[in-house]
This record gives C-alpha cells, sequence and structure tokens, in this order.
C-alpha cells in the first residue's frame, strides 16, 4: 500500500505556495489601505513566521513598558510605604493603578484586562450586581512590579502583610505567602506595623482604612 502520492505532494505544495501568495498580496492591500486588525488577522492566521514574529515583538514590548513602570522616574503609585504614614494607605486607590499602567504600559494593561474582564468597565455581573474586577487586575500589576523591583516596588505586599498581620495570621502562613510575593517576610511586616502605628491618627479605624483594598 502506497502511504502518499508524489504527484498529490507537488499539487499540495503548488496549492500551499497559490495560497502563500494569495495572502501576501492580500496583507499588503490591507496594509495600503491601513485595515491593520484585517492584516494582523490575516498573517497572524496564514503565516507561521509572522506570528513567532509578532509574540517576541509583544514580549519585547511589554519588557519594556514594565521597565519603564518600575523605573524611579516613573514615581510610580507603588513606590508608596508605611515610611510616608497613614495618608499614603488612604490616598490609594486602584484607579491609580490602573491609570497609571495604561498609560506607561497599554500592551501589558490590554492583555491583562482583556484576560480578566469580557467588559471593558473591568465588571463582572453575578446575579444582579455588577463585580468590579479593578482589584484583582490590580493586584496582578502588583505581583508584576514587585518581581522586578522587590526593594521598591512593594507597597501592595507590605499593605496586605499589615493586614495579614493585624488579623493575627500564623508566621508559617506569612513564610509561604511571602515565597509566593504576595507580602513581605514578617520582620519587614513589623517594622511596617510600628511604623503606622507611631504616626497613627486615633481618629481613624486602622482596619477600616485597609478595607479600601478589597473595595469595588
Amino acid at each position: 500500500m502506497i502511504a502518499f502520492s508524489p504527484r498529490k505532494m507537488i499539487l499540495n505544495t503548488q496549492k500551499q505556495k497559490k495560497t502563500l501568495k494569495g495572502s501576501k498580496k492580500l496583507a499588503s492591500s490591507y496594509l495600503v489601505s491601513s485595515r491593520y486588525n484585517r492584516l494582523f488577522s490575516l498573517l497572524l492566521k496564514t503565516s507561521t513566521a509572522a506570528k513567532k514574529a509578532f509574540y517576541s515583538q509583544v514580549k519585547t514590548i511589554v519588557r519594556q513598558e514594565v521597565s519603564a513602570l518600575v523605573r524611579p522616574s516613573s514615581k510610580s503609585v507603588w513606590r508608596s510605604s508605611s515610611k510616608h504614614g497613614i495618608d499614603s494607605i488612604m490616598q490609594f486607590s486602584w484607579d491609580k493603578v490602573l491609570e497609571e499602567t495604561k498609560l506607561l504600559c497599554p500592551v501589558l494593561y490590554s492583555s491583562l484586562s482583556s484576560a480578566i474582564a469580557k467588559q471593558d468597565d473591568l465588571t463582572k455581573r453575578i446575579g444582579e450586581r455588577h463585580i468590579s474586577l479593578k482589584p484583582n487586575l490590580g493586584c496582578v500589576i502588583g505581583q508584576i512590579v514587585f518581581a522586578q523591583k522587590p526593594t521598591t516596588m512593594k507597597f501592595l505586599q507590605e499593605i496586605t502583610g499589615v493586614q495579614l498581620c493585624l488579623s493575627g495570621t500564623a508566621r508559617e502562613a506569612f513564610v509561604r505567602l511571602n515565597h509566593l510575593g504576595l507580602t513581605l517576610s514578617t520582620d519587614a511586616v513589623r517594622s511596617a506595623v510600628d511604623r503606622l502605628r507611631m504616626n497613627y491618627d486615633k481618629k481613624h479605624d486602622i482596619i477600616a482604612i485597609f478595607a479600601i483594598f478589597a473595595e469595588h
């Protein structure tokens, strides 16, 4: 039994060449007419080389964007800390985090937001309620910048650690969460708690202030 036909292989090769030639011609017309969505869609569907090049470009762009976000000159929201007192916590908002990311990291923001939410307003409907997914997206971004610059971009991990400490979380849990990049070490968290208590204004409920991180 013949597993393949040389003639059939030749015909298939010729057909593929014609298809590729037609795709390139169509891609050129899309480029000339500035129909970029159709151009990229066509190239990604028909060209393995174009797909690899696209992925490579996305990786390069995202790395550049994150580098810009963690750069000292960016004055990122994530550079705030307990050293600045309770005011830095009260002034925090997920909207600021997302606005900053959208401005400095448009490709990263577009990728993450589309992965997390189906709606552009970053909400999810559960029954009759619309739940905001901004904290979810913000936490992912906080993890990314912390992985890049753990000594300076640690606001999320510090405040998470303080909340866990005030709620009586066991030391073993701290160690595990610290290894996952979700919080700082126990010593670093204790220092943060001490700083906040020193600058603590009794007019505010410190536990209530931290609730801002769970607000929708």
